[in-house]
């Protein structure tokens, strides 16, 4: 379903499980990213998933895994720089994701629009809207985040960018087309 905030990406993820194996294994120091411990994906991994192989030829990124702590909240923002990404919870947890609508100021009360992530689901996802994250579960949420380059042009990957790019690949998906 689309949104001005997200996207579903229809394509259930090739590497779930080497992520969590990965974050298990790996020797590889943890860092600090905007608050969550995380752990920078190497690029052998995330490309033997075909929708982020493809998606990485037309927009190169960096990833991570960012653990989100149980019964917390990252509070309400936007990501500075970045304008777009793309995310997927790795694994199931009582989490959800709320934007605020982009017309309104923060206030007591707010409209809002949800996404509960279906764990191993991709999402194109809105990062210049204002939104919050909440883990309510008593395990920690791993999340699969890329972070884009710039383009050729020095101008930065936006949301707009990457649903042409995500209706060009279920193209991809029908016979003859490519």
């Amino acid at each position: 379903m689309k949104h001005d905030f997200f996207e579903e990406v229809n394509h259930v993820s090739e590497i779930a499980d080497d992520l969590m194996t990965f974050f298990i294994e790996s020797r590889q120091e943890a860092i600090f990213y905007h608050d969550f411990v995380a752990k920078v994906i190497p690029r052998k991994i995330f490309l033997k998933d075909s929708f982020l192989s493809d998606m990485y030829k037309k927009y190169p990124f960096n990833a991570a895994l960012l653990i989100m702590e149980p019964g917390t909240i990252y509070n309400w923002h936007k990501d500075g720089r970045r304008k777009a990404t793309i995310n997927m919870v790795v694994n199931a947890t009582e989490s959800i994701c709320i934007f605020m609508d982009p017309s309104e100021e923060q206030a007591m009360v707010n409209h809002i629009t949800e996404l509960r992530y279906q764990a191993g689901s991709y999402y194109l996802f809105n990062t210049e809207h204002r939104h919050l994250v909440v883990n309510q579960d008593v395990k920690p949420r791993f999340l699969f985040s890329v972070e884009f380059h710039d383009k050729e042009d020095g101008s930065i990957v936006d949301y707009n960018d990457l649903e042409i790019e995500n209706e060009l690949f279920e193209l991809s998906k029908v016979k003859g087309c490519r």
